[in-house]
This record gives C-alpha cells, sequence and structure tokens, in this order.
C-alpha cells in the first residue's frame, strides 16, 4: 500500500504541459486555479492502462527473447524514450499527487507491476507524464477523456441517442460523429443533435460530463443526417456553435 501522497519531481516542460491541460480541460478550483491534482487522478489510470497495453504488446512480440522477469524492466524503459529536443531529465519542478479513492488501486497496482517500493513507483509515473507530455493536446485530452470518448463513439457506431451534462445542463443528443480537431484548435469534439432543443451543435470532449449511452436507436431522417454533414464539414463546429434544426419524424 502507497503513502496518501506522492511527490513527482518533473522537468519544467512536463510542468508547463500539466498546468496548460489542467486550465485547458476545465480542471480548476473555485479560485479557477489549476487543479492538478484532480488533472493527475483522472490522467494516470489511463497513462497506466496505455502501458499496460504496449506491455502486452511487448511481452507478443518479445516473449521467445525476454525472460518473464525482466518485463517489469521492459515496462518501465517503454515510458523512457524522450523526444531529442526537450530535456526531461532536469527535474527542477514537482508535482503532489494524492489518490482519490477511486485511483489508489490504480497505483497499488503500479507498485504490484515493479514489484518496488514507493521511490520507484513515483520513478514510474514520472515516466507516465513524460510520455504524456510528448503527446499533441488533442491527443493528450484523449487520454485523459478515454472513457467519455469510448461511450461517445459506442453511441456514434450504435445509433443510440447518448445523455450527458454539458456546461451544467442535461442533454440528450444524436451521436452523430467524434472529431479529431488537430487541425482546428487542438480539441476533440462530438457533433450531434439535441432532441430535445432541435439544436444541431458540437461539444467539447472536456466538457461531457457523465456520458451515458441509451439502449435505444434513433433513427434520423435524410435531412437531418444532410444538415449534421453540413455542419461537420464547415469547420466551424471548434467555435461551439448550434443550428436550430427541427426533426420531422
Amino acid at each position: 500500500m502507497l503513502s496518501d501522497k506522492l511527490k513527482i519531481r518533473i522537468s519544467p516542460f512536463v510542468g508547463r504541459v500539466i498546468e496548460n491541460d489542467a486550465q485547458a480541460f476545465g480542471f480548476v478550483k473555485a479560485d479557477d486555479t489549476s487543479n492538478k491534482n484532480a488533472l493527475l487522478n483522472k490522467l494516470i489510470p489511463q497513462m497506466l492502462r496505455l502501458r499496460l497495453a504496449k506491455k502486452e504488446e511487448a511481452g507478443k512480440l518479445l516473449g521467445e527473447y525476454v525472460p518473464t522477469e525482466n518485463f517489469s524492466r521492459v515496462f518501465y524503459v517503454l515510458g523512457n524514450v524522450k523526444d531529442e529536443d526537450e530535456d526531461l531529465s532536469v527535474l527542477t519542478d514537482e508535482v503532489w499527487i494524492r489518490p482519490s479513492k477511486e485511483t489508489m488501486v490504480d497505483f497499488d497496482e503500479i507498485g504490484e507491476e515493479l514489484g518496488a517500493l514507493s521511490s520507484d513507483v513515483t520513478s514510474f509515473v514520472r515516466s507516465l507524464l513524460n510520455e504524456y507530455s510528448q503527446m499533441p493536446q488533442y491527443k493528450r485530452q484523449s487520454v485523459v477523456f478515454r472513457e467519455e470518448k469510448e461511450r461517445i463513439r459506442s453511441a456514434v457506431e450504435s445509433g443510440s441517442l447518448l445523455s450527458f451534462r454539458y456546461d451544467g445542463e442535461y442533454s440528450k443528443v444524436f451521436a452523430y460523429n467524434y472529431m479529431y480537431a488537430y487541425l482546428l484548435d487542438q480539441n476533440n469534439y462530438l457533433i450531434g443533435y439535441d432532441v430535445n432543443r432541435g439544436l444541431i451543435r458540437s461539444y467539447a470532449l472536456c466538457k461531457i460530463d457523465e456520458p451515458r449511452v441509451f439502449q435505444k436507436k434513433y433513427e434520423p431522417t435524410s435531412r437531418l443526417l444532410d444538415e449534421l454533414a453540413k455542419f461537420q464539414d464547415s469547420y466551424e463546429y471548434g467555435e461551439d456553435k448550434a443550428v436550430s434544426f427541427k426533426e420531422v419524424q
């Protein structure tokens, strides 16, 4: 069992990325300062899932060459290949992480994977943050909100309605498409039709809260599909625009 909080020494570059993302993704306190602990509690479990998937793939590829007992070292090394443009080894900044009840199991899993002490866990968490910091912003957002993204994409693929809270209001939406807007503003968007308000609009991934996929399918008219396609192709959804549309079924 780890202590109730961890101090992670990081480079100034990683510190800037964490500060930027806390603000950009809505992890802020009542006084509008960055809530980096909230961001990290959501981020670290997702990065751990990615690293475990890499470990599994490495096991498949290297299994006949690397003894099983060395996989933990592979698990660690995978995150320490860094971009030469940024010196991630100058550890002059620090960040504190206080695991929540929900994420403590993930931090314990890191310790079990490494079979090591807390000092090794902090080094491993730093390697996760280094890997994260080298991603473009739209990809980092996609990682932080991976669970929300998967539910959105499930609704898109199944044609089901999707409910969620957005800017504090409840919405029920026909999920048309999920967009990586890396050429627009480095955010990710759901393009959809709010069936209660009669609006075709975009929804920023980082502002979609508690999405739930309905079992019920939504049958859009061809006219609605045409209008959604036009809205998507306009590339104006990054501005959080909405277009009124009355669906007649």
